[in-house]
């Protein structure tokens, strides 16, 4: 049997070739990183966020049809009062004319109006005591809402702030992947090209401008903006930070777009600008 020896350098060209032509051994390796529980993890708030909204609008449509009854039934109430006020205008004029005609009965009318207005007193009486007590029971709901609505307000301020962190993650993650499939393909291209790099750095801030990747070469410098769906906001961006750059540092600048979702609109529109852009 004849052992073959593999040395390390051909071993990381191989993982590399499988990164980028193998679906299946990259996405073996993206859950070894932790990448399946954070997109599990999204899901999983999305479908909380769906099942919140549901919620509230099954309960608005329950209270609108519990308001529109109501509103029913007042009008139906208004409409009976009036009908009734009518009739005991007409019943008045009536006596009136009885009472023209009929002098010895007004100590008799006279009582029964003074029952009639009695009793009128006492309805009224018991119908504010009812709408004393609607007014309450509303208030109640009204400060029942208020705490139900402070409660949800800390969940989504708590559901807000594991949504930032994942976010965080996952574009910290998903920054450091790209810089280093760019960097395998540039590093490649500058062995091809003779040149020399001095200085390779992540994250740099240079005269308060942010630089995703900076490179450094014996002959120019790249400045590299890495992002998962660009748009032509971002190459303006990038292109307004290499110009910081070489006036910074004096040198030829080559930006670079790098990220996966990259539109035709955008790549059109960075390469017309002498961006170079590297999708993945």
């Amino acid at each position: 049997m004849v052992e073959t020896s593999v040395s390390i350098s051909e071993i990381k060209n191989i993982i590399l070739r499988l990164f980028k032509e193998d679906e299946e051994f990259r996405l073996a390796i993206a859950g070894l990183l932790g990448l399946n529980t954070i997109l599990e993890e999204l899901k999983k708030l999305r479908e909380d966020f769906n099942r919140f909204v549901k919620t509230q609008e099954e309960m608005w449509i329950r209270e609108e049809e519990r308001w529109k009854e109501a509103e029913k039934m007042f009008a139906e109430f208004v409409k009976i009062q009036e009908e009734r006020w009518t009739r005991e205008e007409e019943r008045w004029k009536r006596e009136e004319e009885r009472w023209a005609r009929e002098e010895e009965r007004w100590r008799e009318s006279r009582e029964r109006f003074n029952e009639f207005v009695k009793t009128q007193m006492e309805r009224w009486m018991r119908e504010e005591e009812r709408w004393r007590e609607s007014e309450k029971r509303f208030n109640e709901f009204v400060k029942t809402q208020e705490e139900r609505w402070a409660r949800e307000e800390e969940r989504w301020q708590e559901a807000f702030k594991r949504f930032s962190r994942l976010e965080l993650e996952l574009g910290a993650v998903t920054e450091s992947m790209y810089s280093r499939y760019f960097w395998d393909d540039l590093r490649e291209e500058l062995r091809v090209s003779g040149e020399s790099v001095l200085e390779k750095s992540r994250n740099v801030t240079i005269d308060g401008v942010e630089v995703d990747m900076l490179i450094v070469t014996d002959r120019r410098v790249f400045v590299v903006e890495v992002k998962v769906k660009p748009d032509i906001g971002d190459v303006g961006a990038l292109l307004a930070k290499a110009e910081v750059v070489s006036l910074k540092l004096g040198r030829p600048v080559i930006p670079v777009l790098a990220g996966a979702l990259i539109g035709g609109d955008v790549r059109g529109y960075a390469e017309g600008k002498g961006v170079k852009v590297y999708s993945y």
